[in-house]
């Protein structure tokens, strides 16, 4: 019989991801561009892609700020933005960064609220004449 649980530690790793983890790793500290930084981490449910999460995350958590955010958590797309902004306002609060800076999150995210239009599972948000389009994916891998 097989654990399925994902590993959280260095030494529980007997598949070798930390070769993968540590250049991730080092790639996201010497990252310099002021521009945003997205990745991706696919792969069949059991892969191990919450394994890989975790040792990142064990990793970078001493230099990079993380929130650790689930979107399967929330019934509904209105829940998800809400939450997603209340969460990242208590990292901003525990960091102690500016109060206006929250505010302005605050105002951001009943902006989208107010402007979020459904079109089935891609919602359009119209703010200050910008078009950005949110992809809801409803696949598990």
């Amino acid at each position: 019989m097989y654990n399925d649980a994902p590993i959280n530690e260095r030494s529980e790793d007997k598949l070798h991801r930390m070769n993968f983890v540590d250049s991730l790793a080092k790639s996201i500290r010497n990252y310099s561009s002021n521009d945003c930084i997205v990745i991706g981490l696919m792969g069949k449910w059991g892969s191990g892609k919450s394994s890989i999460i975790n040792l990142l995350e064990s990793e970078i958590k001493e230099d990079i700020c993380i929130l650790r955010f689930n979107p399967w958590n929330y019934p509904s797309q209105n829940m998800l933005i809400s939450s997603f902004f209340d969460e990242l306002t208590i990292l901003l609060d525990k960091l102690g960064i500016d109060e206006k800076v929250k505010i302005y999150l605050s105002k951001y995210k009943s902006k989208i609220l107010d402007n979020l239009i459904d079109l089935g599972s891609t919602y359009v948000l119209l703010l200050k004449h910008y078009l950005v389009l949110l992809i809801i994916m409803n696949i598990l891998l």
